[in-house]
């Protein structure tokens, strides 16, 4: 679940999200040592971005849990962050594994009103008929303007807003933002 947390001197409020990331062991030895680091970039953040844990097993897994912000210093280009467990093995060889968390669309933006027009527009034409936009942005809680699912507006915790449409009678929809980079 996305959540308001007040994280400096500003009455702004910024979304953070915990995750939880579980670790077991493929091998029957046990790993004394397991460094699980998360590596997000801006405008994500981690305040503690790398834990410790030690004795994981074949057994029950391990579990690291790490909380994760936005910042509002950009529109976030990526909702998905690195992850890498880093291990010595019972030979006494460095190992990682890498794996990537997503992050939940409601971390980057949160329901605007929708923009009549805007400087930068982008069109794509599909060979399905339009979905309905409140149901495939659920997760951010959108909610229909002037009682059409075919256009929702979204706005970065950043500033930047941009609007989502589809077209009633054709296969096309339109993304808009007065914002290159909020496309």
């Amino acid at each position: 679940d996305v959540v308001g947390v007040k994280h400096d001197e500003s009455d702004t409020e910024y979304p953070t999200v915990t995750v939880k990331v579980n670790l077991r062991c493929s091998s029957k030895i046990s790993l004394d040592k397991v460094t699980v680091t998360l590596m997000p970039e801006p405008p994500f953040y981690a305040p503690q971005p790398s834990i410790v844990l030690t004795g994981v097993g074949s057994g029950p897994t391990s579990m690291a849990t790490f909380s994760i912000y936005n910042t509002g210093e950009r529109v976030a280009g990526d909702l998905s962050i690195p992850l890498v467990a880093h291990y010595t093995n019972n030979h006494g060889s460095p190992r990682s594994v890498h794996n990537s968390v997503q992050l939940p669309l409601g971390l980057a933006v949160a329901p605007s009103p929708p923009e009549k027009s805007a400087a930068y527009k982008v069109t794509i034409e599909t060979n399905k008929a339009p979905v309905n936009l409140v149901e495939l942005f659920g997760e951010v809680n959108c909610e229909a303007h002037g009682g059409q699912p075919a256009c929702i507006g979204l706005s970065f915790y950043s500033g930047e807003t941009i609007t989502v449409l589809a077209a009633k009678n054709s296969q096309k929809y339109r993304v808009q933002s007065d914002s290159f980079p909020g496309l």
